[in-house]
This record gives structure tokens, C-alpha cells and sequence, in this order.
């Protein structure tokens, strides 16, 4: 049986598989980055999986995202989203000590994501939106890994 450890890598069937998700593996658990868990299973209110592929664009657009030594993510939200939308004010207020944001980082499009753990709201660029700029701390980084 599956289930989520650190650095190991995993397929987004496997993600599925792993949060007991009863609804079927559909369009948006194979193609978008955000997962809102709480769709899926009442009791993850504010709950999400970052599905993040580093470097990649969509429509000619290149997303401006990282890791940095520190494990601090820098990380844009989809382009729609402005500084008032339901799930950036949510992620403005995330307090990990109550819920919970995984983070799934792959290099290419093609490779399993690996799992880098829970995040930790840091700030975000008040000037800027469509989209939203992040900076999120993975909790117990670990260079090494």
C-alpha cells in the first residue's frame, strides 16, 4: 500500500490513491497544479496539493518559480487568480499548524513529482497579480535530501 514519505517520488495516480480520493481520477488530478483536497474529503477544509513542474510555461508563458538552498519556494498561483480571490486569501491566511499544503516538485514534464513535504505561508508580493507571487517555507527542509 502506498503511502506519503518525504523525497520519495510518486505519480498523480499514486497522489490519488494516497489521500483516498472516492472520486474518480479525473482531468483535474491529471492536469492541474492546484488540488483543492477539500472538494474531495470534507474533513481537509483548506487543505491543497501544489503539483509544480520547475520551468515550465504555459501559452508562451514562462512561470517564475524556485527552491532556494534554504527551502524557501517561490511560487505563482494561476494566472486568473487576483489578490482577492477565494484561494489566495485562503493561502494568505494558510496556518500549517492547522492545515496543511503538500508540496510535489518535479525538473520535466514527463518525470514522477517528488514529494518536498508541507508548506509554511512566508509572504507573498502585495503589487502583484494574475498572477499572485509567492514564498512558502518547506517545513523540516532538508538540503540533503
Amino acid at each position: 500500500m502506498l503511502r506519503l514519505e518525504k523525497y520519495q517520488k510518486y505519480s498523480r495516480r499514486d497522489v490519488h490513491q494516497i489521500f483516498k480520493v472516492e472520486n474518480t481520477f479525473d482531468q483535474i488530478w491529471k492536469m492541474w497544479g492546484i488540488i483543492n483536497l477539500e472538494k474531495y474529503k470534507e474533513e481537509m477544509t483548506d487543505d491543497f496539493i501544489f503539483f509544480v513542474t520547475i520551468g515550465s510555461s504555459v501559452d508562451g508563458k514562462e512561470w517564475d518559480e524556485g527552491i532556494t538552498r534554504d527551502g524557501v519556494v517561490s511560487w505563482q498561483s494561476q494566472n486568473q487568480n487576483s489578490l482577492t480571490s477565494p484561494n489566495t486569501l485562503k493561502f494568505i491566511k494558510h496556518d500549517e499548524q492547522i492545515n496543511n499544503i503538500y508540496y510535489f516538485h518535479r525538473q520535466n514534464a514527463g518525470d514522477l513529482y517528488k514529494y518536498l513535504g508541507r508548506l509554511k505561508y512566508l509572504n507573498h508580493d502585495k503589487e502583484r497579480q494574475k498572477p499572485v507571487y509567492f514564498q512558502w517555507q518547506i517545513v523540516d527542509w532538508d538540503l540533503d535530501k
